[in-house]
């Protein structure tokens, strides 16, 4: 239970080493931002083409009103023009008059009749001048009118080329950000192959990590898991005998294991690995009475090869065989049969 826990926490230790943080790409923060720029820059355009059509319809609007205020002013103005003529014509009328009642004797019987002309005269030319004097005004407000509808005519196209001129600059600053953007993407996806490089070497280097992690693990039960190493104890086992065999050509086993068919659990006790899968040196249990070894004590033998075909052949003595010291060579089937690992 120790060693696994010890195994556990190694490979733990290997997995925090190398575990790497999520990586945030500053240059996805800042084609977030560009993105968002163009698409105020777009919805600045948009903005600017409606106000622009709005102008032009202002404009056209403005300059009609324009048009119709200067056909006023000409009107009035030909208006008072005539009144001035026929006022011009009344007053010298009105001084001819006045000069020839100056020159009238006043005692003449034409005096009175002069007197009573200049009168007149000045009474219509009275009349005539407050005429003027109207239509002077009309003219005045016709023309303070054109005045104003010019006015605003003008401020509507100056508004009307500021936009247009913020609507060249957005446009000029649209084309530099999805120039820049593009840049962005391009850069963007050159980060994707750094990092997928990267993570490929993380990867690999995590993988070589694990496995050297799980072999110095393996080492370490391999090297816990080698029982004791009886080579120096002799061979105590009775000639002819198949423990006495297998104790001559693997002298590493126990002395006193007892019979072939007891092997499995003395080994075990012993420390040595003991599993149903063959491999070349190890040592085959036999249970009693297992593929015809003696049905009270068992048999062992010593395998020599492991075959594909899911048989071993093994090496093995005892006094039933024509060579009881061995080796007497037999394949078998390793289904349902104990081998003793001496790693």
């Amino acid at each position: 239970m120790k060693l696994k826990k010890t195994i556990i926490t190694t490979l733990l230790l290997w997995n925090s080493l190398f575990a790497s943080p999520a990586f945030a790409s500053e240059t996805t923060d800042t084609i977030k931002n560009t993105q968002d720029k163009i698409a105020d820059i777009q919805k600045q355009i948009q903005e600017n083409k409606k106000h622009n059509t709005q102008l032009a319809a202002y404009i056209k609007e403005q300059h009609s009103k324009v048009e119709q205020e200067q056909e006023e002013v000409q009107s009035a103005a030909i208006d008072l023009a005539k009144t001035a003529a026929e006022t011009k014509t009344m007053t010298v009328k009105r001084n001819a008059a006045d000069h020839m009642l100056q020159m009238t004797n006043i005692n003449s019987s034409s005096y009175v009749f002069t007197k009573e002309k200049v009168e007149r005269l000045a009474e219509e030319l009275e009349k005539q001048e407050t005429k003027q004097a109207k239509e002077q005004s009309v003219v005045d407000k016709a023309e303070a009118k054109a005045k104003q509808a010019q006015t605003a005519y003008r401020d509507l196209v100056a508004q009307q080329k500021t936009v247009i001129a913020e609507q060249k600059t957005a446009e000029q600053k649209l084309t530099s950000e999805k120039a820049q953007l593009k840049k962005l993407e391009t850069k963007k996806q050159e980060e994707k192959v750094v990092q997928a490089k990267a993570a490929k070497a993380q990867a690999a280097k995590e993988k070589a990590a694990k496995e050297k992690a799980a072999k110095d693990a393996a080492a370490a039960v391999a090297k816990q898991s080698h029982g004791v190493d009886h080579s120096n104890s002799g061979n105590a086992y009775e000639w002819g005998q198949c423990t006495w065999y297998v104790k001559t050509v693997a002298p590493w086993v126990g002395t006193y294991w007892g019979n072939g068919c007891q092997w499995g659990a003395s080994a075990a006790a012993d420390g040595y690995r003991v599993d149903s899968t063959p491999e070349v040196g190890a040592v085959a249990v036999f249970a009693a009475g297992q593929n015809g070894a003696n049905a009270q004590y068992g048999h062992v033998g010593y395998v020599e090869a492991v075959n594909g075909d899911g048989t071993f052949t093994f090496s093995q003595g005892g006094l039933g065989f024509a060579n009881p010291a061995g080796p007497n060579y037999q394949t078998l089937s390793a289904a349902g049969m104990q081998f003793i690992h001496r790693n």
